[in-house]
């Protein structure tokens, strides 16, 4: 583990105890679950607070992470954890459900597709793949564009599917896109600058004047009754082989415009 990982597993820490998005993304979750449920794969759970609740529903569980920092949390958690870049390791056998939660801004952008379906092709008949993402319209979004001059290291252009049908390329599945909106709220200064800088850059560190650039920005989200409100909207793209399985989850039932590819 290195300093930067620690750092990074610190802040997510933070972000996780003042954030209510985990509850709000189990809640979605919830409503997406298969109606088979043998097994299931987290690609990129972090400290696995969100892949341990829906593990629950799941007789196993596999996780891929690659920050060695949560390694050993992982490990009492799922019943495997591959230790490894999604780019570099590979999960064995089929699965139920496979989650990847903000995975993919850690992801190269030429490299997304050929790893969404790679996923893909790891799925059963009637299994389902969720890929979860902040979209542009974020304020994630525009911390990051403000500060993507400060980093030590560009971070990767965010994750925008215009044309989800174009994904699979040769691959027989369906695909929807779902999204909703959620804000991050606290009343600690400190806790709004870790915050920000954990959506923004994950374990990429800020320079000094990116850091100055960065608590202007958290102050612009101060509400007047002292607190911070910083707007999130997730893109949840979901695909699976079996039309049927998205028409049946409630969370997606109120989309019609599935994707045959």
């Amino acid at each position: 583990m290195n300093e930067r990982q620690k750092h990074y597993s610190e802040i997510f820490s933070t972000f996780v105890k003042l954030s209510r998005e985990k509850e709000f993304l189990l809640d979605r979750i919830e409503s997406l679950l298969p109606e088979c449920r043998e097994s299931y794969l987290d690609v990129g759970p972090g400290d696995g607070v969100l892949m341990s609740s829906v593990a629950r529903f799941f007789g196993r569980t596999v996780a891929i992470e690659s920050n060695h920092a949560f390694i050993p949390r992982l490990e009492g958690l799922a019943d495997e954890v591959v230790s490894g870049r999604i780019e570099e390791v590979e999960a064995r056998g089929q699965f139920d459900m496979i989650l990847g939660s903000h995975m993919l801004g850690y992801v190269a952008p030429s490299d997304r597709c050929q790893i969404v379906r790679r996923l893909f092709g790891h799925l059963k008949p009637k299994g389902i793949l969720i890929l979860i993402y902040n979209s542009v319209n974020s304020d994630v979004y525009r911390i990051l564009l403000a500060l993507s001059a400060y980093s030590g290291k560009c971070w990767a252009k965010p994750v925008v599917f215009r044309k989800p049908g174009d994904i699979l390329g040769a691959a027989s599945g369906y695909i929807t896109l779902k999204r909703d909106r959620m804000p991050i709220l606290t009343n600690e200064e400190k806790a709004a600058t870790d915050v920000a800088e954990f959506i923004a850059f994950g374990d990429r560190p800020l320079n000094e004047e990116g850091r100055r650039v960065l608590q202007k920005l958290v102050d612009g989200y101060r509400r007047e009754d002292g607190w911070w409100q910083i707007m999130i909207e997730h893109e949840f793209l979901c695909l699976s082989p079996s039309r049927n399985v998205l028409k049946s989850c409630p969370f997606l039932a109120k989309q019609v415009d599935f994707t045959n590819c």
